[in-house]
């Protein structure tokens, strides 16, 4: 809730819905926690840099088609070279900017998940908008390095298991949580997880909720 209540906007809350437990193991996340698991070998990661992209990062596609006369292996091999070079250094420089961390809103090629893997760089493909929220980067339209303004931080970004259920969390911590030293900014954005075993009960849990919020709302 900030200072002014007349300020509180329903979509920085969210609701994830584990199919585990019971309504008491229920909480509370500052951040967000989507309903799949991440992308990449890489698991957990904190206290690092983030990045978000809108675009696709693959191999560059030309739009017009083309022929290669290939006469030997060397020359499939150099081909293949000329194509998957610019996209390695192109991910390589993101890696040396300090980044940890990409969401990527568009497809992703196997290429780049070979090489983001290779610089232990975590991929996630989620919701941007509420992404970029949490973690206070600008989404950027361009495959490249960002600038100190448009990447952040994050505390903590992990794939974890909850009654069985794989989810990534991305959470911002408060001043001293964990021990922590934060270099994340202060997000307003929460995800209530509802534990239960019932779906028509989570259903009911969440319409509750969410009519709940609006009534804040209104009254402010």
């Amino acid at each position: 809730m900030p200072k002014n209540p007349k300020n509180f906007n329903v979509d920085n809350m969210r609701v994830v819905k584990i199919m585990s437990g019971s309504l008491l193991g229920s909480k509370v996340v500052q951040g967000m926690v989507f309903g799949r698991e991440q992308d990449g070998i890489i698991k957990k990661v904190s206290g690092v840099k983030v990045a978000v992209f809108t675009c696709t990062l693959d191999i560059a596609q030309t739009e017009t088609k083309g022929t290669a006369l290939l006469k030997n292996a060397d020359g499939m091999l150099n081909f293949m070279c000329s194509e998957e070079q610019p996209l390695e250094r192109i991910l390589k420089e993101i890696a040396d900017s300090g980044i940890r961390v990409i969401i990527a809103g568009s497809s992703v090629g196997d290429l780049a998940l070979h090489y983001l893997n290779r610089f232990n760089i975590v991929l996630s493909k989620s919701d941007l908008r509420r992404v970029a929220r949490v973690v206070n980067a600008t989404p950027l339209t361009r495959v490249g390095t960002p600038t100190p303004e448009e990447a952040s931080y994050v505390d903590i970004f992990e794939m974890t298991e909850i009654g069985g259920d794989r989810v990534t969390v991305l959470r911002q911590l408060a001043p001293g949580e964990d021990g922590h030293q934060s270099r994340a900014e202060k997000t307003r954005t929460a995800a209530i997880m509802l534990r239960g075993a019932m779906a028509n009960h989570f259903d009911y849990l969440e319409r509750a909720i969410e009519a709940a919020t609006r009534m804040i709302q209104t009254a402010n």
